[in-house]
């Protein structure tokens, strides 16, 4: 994605660190997505075949087992074609979703909104030839749950959902993460990660750490976090914001 709007090296823009930018298949130039250059040809984000790699796997587990929940609510949406003024509700949910034989998240659930108001994001969109768009703001999810439990906390966040004909939606969300929570497993992994999956994370931090090109320091000019974009897909669901009914109410 596209995230800082500008399709040269972003170096006008205070948060951004001058870089090289991608292109997308279709053409769209300005592509923002750093992390992908550091870690792109690890086996845990790029598969053999060029595909999802094994955090593809690791990422399908950790929903099917309620590690973390996802629920999003669109209001104010007038047509599902264009809309220019949408309001969009993203948030953490505590409940476990139902999962099918194939692992797959089953559509038509209810979900309730998190009690945490600080997991609940409200953003401004606009639909654009069935494709929704959020604009930029920061966005704070909880990633998984226990003591350890990391978030999901990403700086001028976007995304860019296509409505799909079974309800659905799939597309992208982007935004700035701190170099760390993207090789926070593998560190956690300890020896075992270099000796056993052949991973070097302090080469991985160091390439990060070059390439970042977000939140940059006024003070010493380098960049704390890194463009990163997730694959998203989304199913139809009943979900209730609780703060939405107590303000009704």
């Amino acid at each position: 994605m596209n995230l800082d709007g500008d399709a040269g090296d972003g170096a006008k823009d205070p948060y951004v660190c001058a870089h090289q930018n991608f292109e997308s298949p279709l053409g769209e130039t300005g592509i923002d997505n750093q992390a992908y250059r550091a870690l792109g040809c690890n086996r845990i984000i790029r598969g053999p075949d060029g595909g999802g790699g094994e955090v593809v796997v690791a990422y399908t587990g950790l929903v099917a087992t309620g590690q973390f929940t996802v629920v999003m609510i669109l209001q104010g949406v007038d047509s599902l074609a264009n809309d220019d003024n949408v309001d969009v509700i993203l948030a953490s949910s505590d409940q476990q979703p139902i999962i099918d034989v194939q692992q797959k998240v089953l559509g038509r659930v209810s979900f309730h909104v998190g009690d945490n108001p600080k997991f609940r994001n409200e953003l401004r969109g606009r639909i654009v030839d069935g494709v929704l768009m959020t604009e930029p703001k920061d966005l704070l999810l909880k990633k998984s749950s226990g003591a350890r439990g990391t978030n999901w906390d990403l700086q001028r966040a976007q995304l860019r959902f296509a409505f799909r004909p079974d309800g659905g939606l799939e597309g992208l969300l982007g935004g700035y993460e701190a170099p760390f929570e993207l090789i926070r497993p593998q560190v956690g992994g300890g020896r075992g990660t270099a000796h056993t999956a052949g991973l070097d994370c302090a080469s991985e931090w160091n390439t990060m750490k070059f390439f970042a090109d977000g939140a940059r320091d006024p003070q010493t000019g380098q960049c704390t976090r890194i463009s990163n974009a997730y694959q998203v897909r989304a199913v139809p669901a009943f979900v209730f914001d609780q703060q939405t009914t107590t303000q009704a109410n």
